[in-house]
């Protein structure tokens, strides 16, 4: 059918689109006129939230949903706050974003994911990489909202008493992208609810999110050596869960 054809051929536009608005603020930002990088950034969350929004319409309505558009718009307004130096980035797309669209979690956690892997794209080109190394001191500084978000999700899809595997992956990617990327501290690591839950995954194969929560935990053990003068608490925490796995079988 001709509407069928119409909205593929406007999904691929929205894509092209996108994709090449990533490229752009990635790398030639400088080919934009600087006063008109913030009103930029509101059109693109807009549009993350409007498309966001859909795809969730769209599971409900067991359509396809555009993921892929909604992916490459966090892509999109992660490379741009790194030029942007938006230091608030976090704080203000929970409140402007997460807190009057709930059921955008998921969404969500896909752009947090995307903030620490777009500062660190080696496609980036920055006029003053000072200003990138201020940036990322930001996002270890503001680990603990990434994983504050991160936990709310975990009880929520937990109290909600249903297998929420869209929410669990998106928590596991994000907290991969978070562990790998940005130079946490593992006190904070020590603390969070997080480590158990990944580990209860990890208690059943079946579990929706099993091979991320493997990958998290190799992240975790791998940017967390027990050598390294501060990991011993956290280390400590593991290796008793690490060991137990597989024995309950």
């Amino acid at each position: 059918s001709s509407n069928n054809e119409d909205s593929t051929l406007s999904t691929q536009r929205q894509f092209f689109a996108a994709q090449t608005l990533h490229a752009k603020c990635l790398s030639d930002v400088h080919q934009l006129p600087p006063d008109s990088l913030p009103s930029l950034r509101d059109s693109l969350v807009h549009h993350f939230i409007s498309h966001a929004t859909d795809s969730v319409r769209a599971n409900i309505e067991n359509r396809p949903a555009n993921r892929p558009l909604v992916t490459r718009l966090a892509m999109t307004i992660a490379a741009l706050a790194v030029q942007l130096s938006w230091h608030t980035c976090l704080n203000d797309i929970s409140t402007n974003v997460l807190h009057p669209h709930p059921e955008l979690g998921p969404a969500v956690l896909e752009l947090f994911r995307s903030i620490p892997e777009e500062a660190d794209s080696n496609r980036l080109v920055v006029s003053h990489e000072e200003d990138l190394w201020s940036y990322r001191d930001m996002l270890r500084n503001s680990s603990r909202i990434v994983l504050g978000l991160c936990e709310h999700a975990v009880q929520s899809t937990k109290s909600s008493g249903f297998d929420d595997v869209a929410t669990t992956e998106a928590v596991l990617s994000c907290l991969q992208s978070w562990i790998r990327i940005v130079d946490m501290d593992p006190q904070l690591l020590e603390k969070t609810v997080l480590v158990p839950w990944v580990f209860e995954l990890l208690g059943d194969s079946a579990n929706g999110g099993f091979e991320l929560a493997v990958d998290v935990v190799v992240e975790l053990l791998r940017t967390y050596p027990s050598h390294r003068r501060g990991n011993e608490g956290l280390i400590f925490s593991i290796i008793p869960k690490a060991m137990a796995l597989g024995q309950d079988g």
